[in-house]
This record gives C-alpha cells, structure tokens and sequence, in this order.
C-alpha cells in the first residue's frame, strides 16, 4: 500500500467523527469534555484538509463530474470557501 492509500484508509468521515463526539459527550466526565473538544479540532481539522484538497481539485472538474455531484461549477466553489467550521 502507497503511502497516499495508508493516509486515506486512516481518515475518518465526518459522520463518523460527529458520532465519536456524541457518543464522549454522552458519557459526561471532564476527561470525556476534553476528549470530545479533541475531537472536535479533528473534525474542524478534516474539513480544513478537505476543502483545500477541493480548492486543488475544482480546476481539474468537468461540468459532467460536478453534475455527477448533484452540484454545478458555481455550487463547488462555494462550497470550498466555506470556513471550516460550518458543515
């Protein structure tokens, strides 16, 4: 496995990370808080490194590719400029 690959297989999706969150939220605790303020700087983290990666990718994108998204050319590059800490 590239080291590329290894880095990928290692990400957590958002979903996955905003049910980490909840579930070290749930159990209460100041260890857990600080765990799930950790977790939460990983999401934001994610998104971060996401977005950029997609501000990269946005030139290389056929309008055929985006329309496979459900987004036009207009609605990815919105999307890239959000901060990272909205959804």
């Amino acid at each position: 496995m590239n080291p590329d690959s290894a880095l990928k297989a290692r990400r957590m999706s958002e979903s996955e990370m905003l049910a980490l969150i909840n579930q070290r939220a749930a159990n209460g605790g100041a260890a857990n808080r600080r765990i799930g303020i950790l977790s939460l700087l990983a999401l934001w983290w994610h998104r971060f490194v996401e977005r950029n990666q997609m501000r990269r990718d946005l030139d290389t994108f056929t309008d055929e590719v985006l329309a496979d998204f459900g987004m036009t050319w207009q609605e990815a590059l919105a999307e890239t400029k959000k901060p990272f800490w909205r959804a």
